[in-house]
C-alpha cells in the first residue's frame, strides 16, 4: 500500500486527566500511547469487507468488525510516554482498539486483511466474541459452534 504524500497525523491516548470514554480502557492500562489511527490508512485501500482480521508478527491474529478498526480511537501505537514502545508492549508497533477488550489488541501488528465474511482468530477459535464489546460485555459467543480454523465451503 503506497501512502498519500503526508503520514497521518500522530494522536496520544491521554495519561490522565479527563478523557472520551472510548479511550478509557486502553489509557488505564497504557497511559501515553502515541500512534496514528489505522483509520487514516485503511481510508487509502478504500476497503470493502464488513471484517478484518489483524495479525501481529508473531503469528497471533485477532478478528474483527471492520467498523471496530475505523473508530477514530483505534491507532498502530509507536512509543509509550515518549520512548520508543517497549517489547513486552508490542514493540516496533502495536494495533490498540480501546472499545474493545484487550485480546483485540494485536502486539507486534504487522497486517490487516479486510474480508467479506468473518474469520477467527486466535480467541475466536477458542469460543470468544467476534465484536468483544465490554460495555455490552460481549466475552464469548454462546450459541455458536466453536470455530477451529477458517471456513469451507463444501459445494
Amino acid at each position: 500500500m503506497r501512502l498519500g504524500a503526508s503520514p497521518p497525523p500522530a494522536v496520544s491516548l491521554p495519561a490522565s486527566g479527563p478523557r472520551p470514554s472510548i479511550w478509557r480502557l486502553a489509557s488505564r492500562r497504557l497511559p501515553g500511547l502515541l500512534g496514528a489511527p489505522l483509520k487514516s490508512l485503511l481510508e487509502e485501500t478504500k476497503p470493502y469487507g464488513q471484517y478484518a482480521l489483524a495479525w501481529g508478527a508473531d503469528g497471533y491474529s485477532a478478528s474483527l468488525p471492520l467498523d471496530a478498526l475505523m473508530e477514530e480511537a483505534t491507532i498502530v501505537a509507536w512509543a509509550l510516554n515518549g520512548e520508543p514502545l517497549p517489547k513486552k508492549q508490542g514493540a516496533p508497533a502495536r494495533l490498540v482498539v480501546p472499545t474493545r477488550y484487550a485480546w483485540k489488541s494485536v502486539r507486534y501488528f504487522a497486517a490487516v486483511e479486510v474480508l467479506t465474511e468473518p474469520v477467527p482468530g486466535y480467541w475466536e477459535m477458542q469460543g470468544y466474541s467476534l465484536n468483544a464489546d465490554p460495555w455490552r460485555e460481549e466475552r464469548f459467543d454462546f450459541g455458536r459452534p466453536v470455530m477451529r480454523g477458517r471456513r469451507v465451503s463444501i459445494s
